[in-house]
């Protein structure tokens, strides 16, 4: 482990920008991402859960999804369904696909951003996306998971004192309730995340530097118990 100082933020900056994502590879990833929204951006009907969720007084927020209700009322007018989820949405999906290439120590090439269209393709994200309300959850939960997991492999790279660890932790724990407050399904995103880390990392080491990376694993599994803990509990 290296001496860092307390502050993660510069150490964070400079690992998720030194993947050398280039504005003109954003702006194309964010084009793809549009694209695979296809209608449901461009153009929207009211399906049946959005007609039910403008005449019934269901609150979402009893299934623990709190920062779901948050996001419609902020972002939803009564029978109108805005552009800004899909956008958030969008943004999300670069951000977390950087985030996924800057803690596995990669750069940009044209296997991650093979990568990154399976990513923004896959059949769940096309599901969460016909509902502009869980566009915006999915946008929130990805960029709070994925700044957990840069945080969880800048806290185990480097070396602090005890109590700035601790502080990084619980901000690790309070993002990811957040993440779980849109879907519960974001505590499996870290923890993917999370083992695809340890296993690259064993695979790229040797010898002892193999055991180092494993002895790793158990921060990756303490604060998603800890996470589940809180939520539960709030």
């Amino acid at each position: 482990m290296k001496k860092q100082p307390e502050s993660p933020l510069p150490g964070l900056l400079d690992s998720f920008f030194s993947t050398g994502l280039t504005p003109v590879a954003a702006l194309t990833q964010f084009v793809f991402a549009c694209g695979a929204m296809g209608g449901f951006l461009f153009s929207h009907s009211l399906n049946i859960d959005e007609e039910l969720g403008l005449f019934t007084p269901f609150d979402i927020s009893a299934q623990g999804r709190f920062a779901l209700k948050l996001l419609g009322e902020i972002l939803q007018a009564p029978g109108v369904i805005p552009l800004a989820p899909y956008v958030m949405l969008a943004a999300a999906y670069i951000f977390t696909n950087n985030a996924i290439v800057s803690i596995h120590g990669l750069r940009h090439s044209w296997k991650p951003q093979l990568g990154f269209l399976i990513f923004i393709l896959f059949p769940t994200n096309w599901l969460n996306q016909e509902y502009s309300g869980l566009a915006a959850g999915l946008a929130l939960g990805l960029i709070c998971t994925s700044t957990a997991d840069l945080l969880t492999g800048d806290l185990i790279r480097h070396r602090r004192l005890q109590l700035h660890r601790s502080c990084h932790s619980v901000l690790i724990v309070a993002l990811l309730v957040l993440a779980l407050s849109t879907f519960q399904s974001q505590i499996t995103v870290y923890l993917a995340i999370g083992m695809g880390v340890t296993l690259f990392s064993m695979s790229q080491a040797e010898g002892d530097r193999s055991e180092v990376s494993f002895r790793s694993l158990p921060i990756w599994l303490v604060h998603p118990h800890a996470t589940l803990t809180v939520y539960t509990l709030s």
